[in-house]
């Protein structure tokens, strides 16, 4: 049996995959269940382009929400995440923050690339903030958290 660390990795290495094909597939793997959430969001609330829209019969979200996103539009690949956190100077890094955090996808790469490093996200909608949650339970995820 293959850890999904393993997997993750394995599946960061291929080549000639789209980084959203990657993603979509890493998020299945990890238990995410981003389409069913932003799906829901989207019958509640105006999407991102509209939350001013005074017409729009649905709950106004308060803030720009980004609702009613595609995931690959709405997430950073994991490709690239973990591209960006090669480049950071690893001597003097020991907290990571990512405001706009969605699902947390820079807390569960941390955890695997700089073990012991604390992330701490922020994320304005409550769904994904307890999706992230649940998943760094699930994967016994240390050091990261994403608060609203």
């Amino acid at each position: 049996n293959k850890s999904k660390e393993k997997i993750l990795f394995d599946l960061l290495s291929e080549t000639g995959s789209s980084p959203y094909k990657q993603s979509k597939c890493i998020d299945k793997i990890l238990g995410y269940k981003v389409a069913k959430i932003e799906r829901k969001l989207s019958q509640k609330y105006r999407s991102y382009d509209k939350y001013n829209d005074p017409t729009n019969k649905k709950k106004d979200f308060g803030a720009q929400a980004w609702v009613d996103l595609n995931a690959e539009v709405l997430q950073t690949p994991y490709s690239d995440i973990l591209d960006a956190l090669l480049e950071l100077e690893l001597e003097n890094l020991n907290h990571i923050c990512d405001i706009g955090c969605a699902y947390g996808r820079v807390g569960i790469l941390s955890s695997v690339v700089f073990k012991g490093i604390k992330f701490t996200g922020f994320e304005i909608v409550k769904q994904r903030q307890i999706e992230a949650t649940r998943i760094y339970h699930e994967l016994s995820v240390e050091n990261s958290s994403v608060f609203l």
